[in-house]
């Protein structure tokens, strides 16, 4: 299976920051998205911003075009502000990515363990994880 990437990835000035405010919080929103579903499909828990920014996620080889430095750092506070990622370093160029926030987990895990009658007893990661009662789950609680 290969990733797929959105229609955004083939239209030019998604690579160039939009000077239009909502225009703009559009395509970082988009530009967000890829990132986050790029990250999950390949299982990439955090990222150097450095290598991400010259690897195929922001270079599109097909169009010759690649979103500039302020464009990467951009999308990357707009992930911050968003609660997506939590920097590693005090120079952000290392982030641990959330595919989901922590408090979506939280919920998810909450709402698991209402359905199953768990609550207020303890469970293991591998049980919330790979534990019998996540059979049903579709992986929204499975890694």
């Amino acid at each position: 299976m290969t990733f797929k990437w959105p229609w955004q990835y083939d239209f030019p000035p998604f690579f160039t920051l939009q000077p239009t405010l909502t225009t703009r919080d559009k395509q970082l929103e988009a530009w967000s998205r890829l990132i986050l579903d790029y990250s999950e499909f390949h299982k990439i828990y955090s990222l150097d911003v450095l290598e991400a920014s010259n690897s195929e996620l922001f270079n599109n080889v097909r169009l010759n075009r690649k979103l500039d430095s302020a464009g990467v750092s951009a999308v990357f506070d707009y992930l911050e502000h968003k609660q997506h990622v939590e920097w590693i370093d005090k120079e952000k160029t290392r982030c641990h990515i959330y595919w989901r926030r922590p408090s979506e987990w939280g919920d998810l895990i909450y709402e698991w363990a209402v359905s199953n009658g768990l609550l207020n007893t303890p469970c293991t990661l591998f049980e919330i994880t790979q534990g019998d009662d996540t059979i049903n789950e579709c992986n929204v609680l499975r890694p």
